[in-house]
């Protein structure tokens, strides 16, 4: 028993030796180990939205729901980004007007939705305290093939890893986090109708 459980240990070393050497991110633990939200998706969705008179611009957004079972009250500080096949990467909320926001709010028509700024704060125990967000993006290009919500703060778990600076080409010490990868499928021109949802290709837990 001693000498299996020390196989085991000794390839589980070397495995996660060998990742560092060659660069590979680590995986999220197969079980979880710190706590973790129910995260629900909704519609990834394209407007056009003028947030001043004539100059029409468009804007990607995707409703979610929030669910706390982890037995404890906790704060709840999300962070959403989306990327595209291109290698753009738009963090949510920013370069988006207030006005904007209130268009989209109107248009999803659900007074229990809230906003990016809105739905900070403590995420209470329960699926009858789940909170509904709306999280908005600018989209400067039309023409993409896929694109990716990255969704973080709605688990604990996180692992260093140690990768060279760019600038530097040291080797540096780097914090990687858990967060849901929902990836949509957007061959060709994207089209701005906000009745149309944007198919969901696939959804998984990564270390980003």
């Amino acid at each position: 028993m001693m000498n299996h459980a020390y196989r085991v240990l000794c390839t589980i070393l070397l495995a996660t030796t060998l990742a560092a050497l060659v660069g590979f991110a680590p995986e999220p633990d197969p079980i979880p180990t710190r706590w973790q939200l129910d995260l629900r998706p909704g519609s990834l969705r394209l407007v056009s939205v003028a947030a001043t008179p004539g100059d029409p611009r468009a804007y990607a957004f995707m409703t979610y729901r929030v669910t706390n079972n982890t037995g404890q009250d906790l704060p709840f500080v999300p962070a959403f980004d989306l990327a595209t096949d291109e290698g753009l990467v738009l963090r949510s909320g920013q370069n988006v007007p207030a006005t904007v926001t209130a268009h989209i709010l109107a248009l999803l028509n659900n007074e229990f939705i809230e906003d990016q700024i809105g739905i900070l704060g403590t995420l209470q125990q329960g699926p009858e305290n789940a909170k509904d967000g709306v999280v908005i993006w600018p989209l400067p290009d039309l023409l993409t093939d896929r694109l990716t919500v990255y969704a973080a703060g709605f688990s604990g778990e996180s692992k260093p890893v140690m990768v060279n600076d760019p600038a530097t080409g040291e080797r540096v010490r780097k914090t990687l986090r858990k967060v849901r990868a929902f990836r949509f499928a957007t061959p060709g021109n994207l089209v701005l109708d906000p009745s149309i949802a944007i198919q969901l290709q696939s959804d998984e837990w990564i270390m980003r």
